[in-house]
């Protein structure tokens, strides 16, 4: 079955910042960790990632981490958590943890590199940077890959702001739905249902929104910060002053032809 995701344009009020969001998951991910499940430090790992997004192939091995995000002291524990996920799994290939957001440890970084290096998975560019071969790889394995779903065609449009058109925040929705979907792939359940609710600040002059959560119904954690911050570094056209609430509404559909 393939995420069926309709677009619909509206306001709300009493948004919960990104940041909450996305300390959220780590908290959730710091519990899983706790409670010794089975993915609990995969989760923690996609839980770090939220506080540095590397979602380009250079980001990937940025060394030392660059942390967008400021985690909360209140969640501490996630470096003592990194460090017990790393040595748990850590074996003689240690390339995966060129891009893993547990590493923390120089020696092992240094390590994990000359391996990816020798296998070529990343590669040193003409100025000298890292980059890595195959973006694809940093996410986990095994999991199913995004279809195609249907373009939205129209959505009511509520927007303030003067002299903003909707019509720009409908096409560049569309033109990012398929980060939607990946992350409604990877981190929900295929049955899923419901509504994600986001409002976009639009500054004058900046080309990025100040994302937040105005209203979820999908009770999915993971599903709502991976949204997010991807969402956050979305590239809006116009650069004027507006807000835009913007409704992504899951459901389970049929495939893709």
């Amino acid at each position: 079955m393939t995420p069926l995701i309709a677009f619909l344009l509206l306001t709300s009020a009493a948004p919960e910042p990104l940041a909450s969001v996305q300390a959220r998951e780590l908290t959730a991910a710091l519990a899983s960790v706790e409670h010794g499940d089975k993915d609990g430090c995969r989760r923690l790992d996609e839980a770090l990632t939220y506080f540095w997004a590397p979602w380009g192939s250079d980001e990937i091995v940025q060394w030392p981490r660059v942390w967008r995000t400021p985690i909360p002291e209140s969640l501490g524990a996630w470096r003592s958590a990194a460090d017990a996920c790393v040595a748990k799994s850590t074996s003689e290939d240690l390339t995966w943890l060129v891009t893993s957001g547990l590493l923390r440890s120089e020696e092992l970084h240094a390590r994990a590199l000359a391996g990816a290096l020798a296998k070529q998975r990343v590669t040193v560019t003409e100025d000298g940077g890292l980059e890595y071969r195959d973006p694809g790889a940093f996410y986990p394995t095994g999991l199913r890959k995004p279809e195609l779903v249907q373009d939205p065609t129209t959505a009511p449009a509520t927007v303030t702001g003067a002299r903003f058109d909707a019509e720009l925040a409908r096409r560049l929705i569309r033109q990012n739905r398929g980060q939607v979907v990946s992350c409604y792939e990877r981190y929900a359940d295929p049955h899923l249902e419901g509504e994600l609710v986001l409002r976009f600040a639009l500054a004058a002059g900046r080309d990025t929104a100040v994302v937040a959560l105005e209203k979820t119904t999908v009770a999915n954690s993971r599903l709502e910060a991976c949204v997010m911050t991807r969402a956050a570094r979305w590239v809006w056209p116009g650069k004027t002053a507006a807000v835009v609430s913007y409704t992504f509404h899951f459901a389970p559909g049929a495939d893709a032809r």
